[in-house]
């Protein structure tokens, strides 16, 4: 086990882990835009909801004289975050290793952006398993058999999509601008004939991102998320069994564009302020050292009512 004195904050090395962003995927990580980082300087603290009191109607307002007018109130809820949690890992590189790049520096930022994208890969496999399950996201559907959108004779899509929109409208008094959905669910959508037919005057014969936002602008949905982030089940030394994170659903949610604790959204990541911190140090007795990266947050749900989920939106 390292000694304190023998570890060294490396800051160029932390700088790789900051900028680092996955690069074989076109929209990268999903968990850090649907739950925006939110830096905050204590591993624990509060945060204020209020109630929709301000949109009971009262019976009469109406006075005379001097009568006193009538008397309304609120209740502001105070909620906790915390304690944020310390993810880390670590990675050895032996002095063989280091001596064979021609530029010293090399493996050791390899060995960053890996562990990097280990973290951000547990943290997006953790954001998905939260928001498909029908437990936290009361708002919700889940479909089965001709309902589901790989049907492309009787299925819905349209109208599914609308009927989450109109629930997060009504319920968290705010329009959804988010849709986001698993790589399966797009490739489906995107040839979906009821969707085409809608389209179809645009001279295209299948649905784009763009002609798809076109058909929910008007009620408000203005980012368009598609998670193409895979993981590899298998144990160490099996075949690789690859996957998708964000499995067979679709989302609607309201994310705040300017993440700032007192805003309700669908949830924040609460981090350290500089939490993210990468260290080295030689491993007495081996011929190498150990490269860590460490991060503090914890993903918290804001406003579930800020969300609809449609489960198992495809087969």
């Amino acid at each position: 086990m390292p000694q304190p004195k023998d570890m060294y904050a490396d800051k160029q090395l932390t700088n790789v882990s900051v900028k680092f962003s996955n690069r074989l995927n076109e929209m990268g990580f999903l968990a850090d835009k649907i739950f925006p980082i939110v830096n905050v300087d204590k591993d624990t603290g509060i945060y204020f909801e209020f109630d929709k009191a301000n949109l009971r109607v009262p019976s009469n307002t109406k006075r005379t004289g001097r009568a006193r007018a009538s008397e309304v109130d609120y209740d502001i809820i105070e909620r906790t975050y915390g304690p944020l949690d310390d993810h880390a890992v670590e990675h050895f590189i032996s002095r063989r290793v280091l001596d064979n790049y021609d530029q010293p520096l090399e493996p050791r930022s390899n060995a960053v952006e890996m562990l990097t994208e280990v973290i951000q890969l547990e943290k997006e496999e953790a954001l998905a398993t939260t928001l498909s399950d029908t437990a936290v996201l009361t708002q919700n559907t889940t479909l089965s058999g001709t309902a589901q959108f790989s049907d492309y004779t009787n299925s819905d899509p349209f109208l599914k999509i609308q009927t989450g929109i109109d629930a997060v409208n009504l319920n968290s008094l705010r329009m959804p601008n988010t849709m986001f959905m698993g790589y399966e669910v797009w490739s489906k959508l995107m040839n979906h004939p009821d969707l085409i037919e809608r389209i179809k005057y645009q001279g295209l014969g299948m649905v784009t991102k763009e002609t798809f936002l076109k058909l929910f602008s008007d009620s408000g949905i203005t980012n368009l998320w598609v998670g193409n982030t895979k993981k590899n089940s298998a144990k160490e030394g099996q075949a690789d069994s690859l996957g998708y994170v964000w499995g067979k659903h679709l989302w609607l949610a309201y994310v705040e564009p300017n993440a700032k604790l007192e805003a309700p959204t669908l949830g924040y990541t609460l981090s350290r302020r500089n939490g993210r911190e990468v260290e080295r140090w030689p491993e007495a007795g081996v011929k190498g050292e150990f490269v860590s990266v460490a991060d503090y947050y914890q993903q918290k749900t804001i406003s579930a009512t800020a969300a609809y989920l449609i489960k198992n939106a495809i087969a």
